[in-house]
């Protein structure tokens, strides 16, 4: 059986999910990842999906916010072991402690420069569980 490492991305942004998706498609073509706007579609994609090694949520999101999202999905016991870490433009040490305190694995401020966000992707297997594709 192959290993697979799949991404799933919670992002409001479309210029910045442009910037993402051409990033993993030129640095991490072996990767399965998909991307969501919001916590709505976030909750009905867990729903649908089950192979997931890890959920890259941002913080600030209109409706729901990141924070409430991480709550919400670590009530479920479906849910309470899948890795998060959380991303945000801020970089006030209270949403982080926040964010970790709910349950996330990690939590780093947005990159800004392409390499940053390269970077911050190089590490984000090793904060997932490991998935086995059929």
């Amino acid at each position: 059986m192959a290993v697979s490492f799949t991404l799933l991305v919670v992002e409001d942004n479309p210029m910045e999910i442009g910037l993402l998706d051409l990033m993993l498609k030129r640095n991490f073509p072996e990767w399965i990842y998909h991307f969501v706007y919001n916590g709505e579609e976030l909750l009905d994609f867990l729903s649908r999906q089950t192979q997931v090694s890890l959920l890259l949520l941002d913080i600030d999101l209109p409706g729901k916010d990141g924070i409430a999202l991480l709550s919400e999905i670590r009530a479920d016991p479906s849910y309470q072991t899948l890795p998060v870490v959380g991303y945000s433009s801020s970089t006030s040490r209270a949403t982080r402690n926040t964010f970790i305190g709910k349950g996330a694995n990690a939590f780093f401020v947005k990159p800004t420069e392409s390499e940053q966000i390269i970077a911050l992707f190089k590490k984000l297997p090793a904060f997932a569980r490991t998935t086995k594709g059929s």
